[in-house]
């Protein structure tokens, strides 16, 4: 599908264990040098490509909050969905671990 309005990268589903609680969630949040065309209602269409460094400043000075869509949701709005138990810059992107 080649649909602009979606914003994706490549990744990789892996099924929680069965133990799992079903409820955290791990992951790239934005990988490092890899160029995505994303399209929004807000900003309308773009080019967005994350370089090496870009978080070290937020993640240095506070936690950011968990947000659908930026917390931009039209039912969610600026209402955070969980809390991040691991937020770190890594060679491949900004990892990040979290709880809903």
């Amino acid at each position: 599908m080649n649909d602009p309005r979606v914003r994706a990268v490549n990744f990789t589903l892996i099924r929680a264990d069965e133990d799992s609680d079903g409820l955290t969630l791990e992951g790239y949040a934005a990988v490092f040098d890899e160029t995505i065309r994303v399209w929004d209602p807000w900003d309308g269409e773009y080019d967005e490509r994350f370089q090496r460094g870009s978080f070290a400043k937020t993640l240095r000075e506070r936690t950011p909050y968990m947000m659908l869509n930026h917390g931009r949701h039209p039912l969610v709005g600026s209402l955070p969905i969980g809390t991040y138990t691991e937020l770190a810059e890594e060679k491949r992107g900004l990892f990040v671990r979290g709880r809903l």
